[in-house]
């Protein structure tokens, strides 16, 4: 696994609960009990260096007017992966639509299947095969771990071992570990913002900071010895505490991070030239106004 070129990709989605508000036609539907809102965001992780890849918050779709299918929501970002990515997915995702949109985009991908799937019926425990599933060459593998089986499909056909099947898939929970970083750690309760411009705001800052708490966790590791880890929340507490004492107080590294936020700057911000519009009120129209508060009563 190591001394692959491949990246290896997770795939999930979580449900995260905005006030009834903000239930439309797009995204937010509204829950069970009719009490609030939900949207499910669709994430893609780097599972080898424990970066996020996106946070995309899926769009509802005619096929998916009732529920939210992270499915669909992988599709919608399917561009953030490159043909030589190997995308791995829990059991809900499977399905012949999918295995052949993956072919298409020439990109790798491993399914853990349900455990009545029919393809592993006559299989043994610790055994794998290579069959044609939809005229696509594929290799199933079938593991028993802690009273649970997997069954895994993948487009890997050359020499692997089971046991890195079954390190890669286990890699997958981290995933599972940045979602809860996403929801409780630095959310901490369900989004109360009161209009949809609100909503999409906070969910960009989650975002962000979800992002870049992962990044000061990858430069630190090279820092660590062996038998320590770095805790996301130690990383979030020095994103709020430490981060912006450095950016204003630090002399020395000033430069380096101006020129980080002038890249960030020309790469996000569309500029458009000699663009102007004309002043439509010279005065504010409130109780500062020379010719009185139209709220309220005239002051000199």
């Amino acid at each position: 696994i190591n001394q692959t070129n491949k990246r290896f990709v997770a795939c999930d989605g979580m449900v995260l609960a905005v006030p009834v508000d903000n239930v439309n036609d797009k995204d937010v539907l509204i829950s069970k009990n009719k009490y609030y809102g939900t949207m499910t965001i669709s994430g893609l992780f780097d599972v080898m260096n424990n970066i996020p890849i996106s946070y995309y918050p899926i769009k509802l779709n005619n096929s998916t007017k009732t529920k939210h299918n992270e499915t669909a929501g992988f599709l919608q970002q399917i561009q953030n992966l490159n043909n030589n990515d190997v995308a791995i997915f829990d059991r809900w995702y499977f399905s012949d639509e999918l295995q052949k949109k993956l072919k298409e985009k020439d990109i790798g991908y491993i399914f853990r299947m349900k455990d009545n799937s029919k393809m592993f019926k006559n299989m043994d425990y610790n055994a794998s095969k290579i069959i044609y599933h939809n005229g696509i060459k594929i290799q199933l593998f079938k593991y028993k771990l802690n009273n649970n089986t997997y069954n895994i499909l993948t487009s890997i056909t050359d020499s692997i071992k089971i046991e890195e099947i079954k390190a890669l898939y286990w890699k997958r929970w981290k995933i599972e570990t940045d979602n809860k970083k996403f929801k409780y750690d630095i959310l901490r309760n369900r989004i109360r913002s009161k209009n949809n411009n609100s909503l999409y705001t906070d969910i960009e800052c989650i975002k962000f900071m979800s992002t870049l708490s992962s990044i000061i966790e990858f430069f630190g590791r090279s820092e660590l010895s062996e038998n320590k880890k770095i805790n996301s929340v130690n990383c979030l507490h020095i994103l709020y505490k430490c981060l912006l004492k450095i950016i204003m107080y630090n002399s020395e590294d000033i430069k380096k991070i101006c020129r980080i936020i002038g890249i960030i700057y020309k790469k996000v911000i569309e500029i458009v030239l000699e663009r102007s519009y004309d002043r439509k009120r010279v005065t504010p129209s409130t109780k500062w106004n020379e010719y009185g508060n139209r709220y309220g009563s005239s002051y000199n």
